[in-house]
Parts: C-alpha cells; structure tokens; sequence
C-alpha cells in the first residue's frame, strides 16, 4: 500500500521554507519518495474547494467535492512508495481572515473528507502539523494580517477576543485528533525544530528521510517571514503591549 503524509501547515509555522527546500532538493530524495509539488494541479483544486469555505452549512454541502478532489491526489500517489503533500491551506485560510471566526474551525468537516478520498483509493495516509507556542504563533499571524503596518502593537487578549480566539491550542488539538479518524497524526513542535538550526527536519524525518539525506538538501533563506520574533525574539518581547 502506498504511503503519503499530509503536512496541514500550520499558517506561519515555517510551511513555505519547508516546502521549497524539498522541492529544491527532490534530487537527492531516495528511490521510493517522491513530493507533490506546491503548485501542483491537483492539489490546487483541492486547496481551491477548502479556502473559499465560509460557513459550516457551506463545509458540509463542500464534503463530497473535497473528497472527490482528494481522491485524484491520492490518485497521484499510488505510483510512490512514500509521497510528502505539504499544504498551509487544506483547513482553511490564515485565522481571521476571510470573516472566519475561531481557530480553524471547520476542521471536522474538512479533514476526514480530505481522508476519505486518500482511502478511496487505497493510499494510507499519517496528518502532520507544527505547532508553536500558542501566543508567539498569534504574534506571528497578527504582523502577517497587517504587514503593512509593522509598527501596528500586538495586543493579543484584544486579537483573541476580535477574532473569536481560544486561549490556547488545547480545543483545537481535540478536534483535530477526533478529526483523523484513527489514522496517525504527528504534533512537530515549531521551537524544536528552530533551534536545532535545520528547520523541517522534523516533518522530513517522519516522511522517513534520514539526517544524512537531509544533509544533502540545498540552503536556503528564511521565507515570507513577517514575525521578526524568528531571528530575534527580544523584537517580539518589545512590541508586546
């Protein structure tokens, strides 16, 4: 049976570094592992269905398209032993954009529908996603939201209450594991990742690359970084009203 892992994001936990680099780097990945590109057609469409849902109503109608348009990812999949999907948008937008409230909230529809087309086709799938402190993480998503204005000041309990906010990830990380429905989800600490100088490297070591073939991957900046918290967290510790 083929075996992808689905890496959900989250938003600003370092997506985009880690999915350009593997993709920079497919030449060096071992006989069996394969990606699916960022701008692939496939998981572009699939992407497209999740990021304009707006309600629960319209989550629950979307349920069968979205595991339609899985269903022709996981099609993709089966030629691989081991295939990586990585996509900051399969729950949904950025939180507080697109006048949705709450912490990814529609993740109880979407995900097992994503899942059911995976299955459909015979492909096992293991859900990954980062996780980051929790307020560090909302600093992150607030200078992302108003990049335009980066001496806008971070209040976080006023974000939290504008936007329909929980105080932690403790509701959300429920969800989510209610939401796999038995097959393997992997919580990867952001911090860790960070600080071991090779950010990714836990996703890539699920996905079952070794820290030798990892060595071999190509350099690579930092990407859309908007929290200067990442390379200096005594910036974040500044602007925190």
């Amino acid at each position: 049976m083929s075996r992808a892992v689905l890496h959900i994001g989250l938003h600003k936990t370092g997506t985009s570094f880690i999915q350009r680099r593997i993709e920079a780097s497919r030449a060096s990945l071992p006989y069996g592992y394969s990606i699916i590109p960022y701008k692939n057609r496939a998981l572009g469409d699939l992407v497209k269905n999740t990021r304009k849902i707006r309600s629960l109503k319209q989550a629950m109608a979307e349920r069968e398209n979205i595991t339609a348009r899985a269903a022709r990812l996981a099609w993709i999949c089966r030629k691989q032993q081991h295939t990586l999907i990585s996509h900051e948008d399969i729950l949904g937008p950025v939180p507080t954009r697109g006048n949705i409230r709450g912490l990814y909230p529609y993740v109880q529809e979407m995900l097992p529908a994503v899942l059911a087309g995976f299955a459909r086709e015979g492909v096992r799938v293991e859900v990954a996603v980062y996780r980051r402190e929790y307020n560090d993480w909302l600093g992150s998503v607030f200078r992302y939201r108003f990049r335009d204005n980066p001496d806008r000041t971070f209040r976080p309990r006023r974000f939290k209450e504008n936007n329909a906010l929980p105080e932690n990830w403790d509701e959300f990380t429920e969800r989510l594991q209610e939401s796999v429905a038995g097959n393997p989800l992997h919580i990867v600490s952001f911090e860790r990742d960070r600080a071991s100088g090779n950010h990714g490297t836990g996703l890539y070591s699920i996905f079952g690359l070794t820290n030798a073939v990892q060595a071999d991957f190509v350099p690579m900046a930092a990407q859309n970084v908007t929290d200067f918290a990442t390379v200096d967290p005594k910036w974040f510790e500044s602007r925190v009203a």
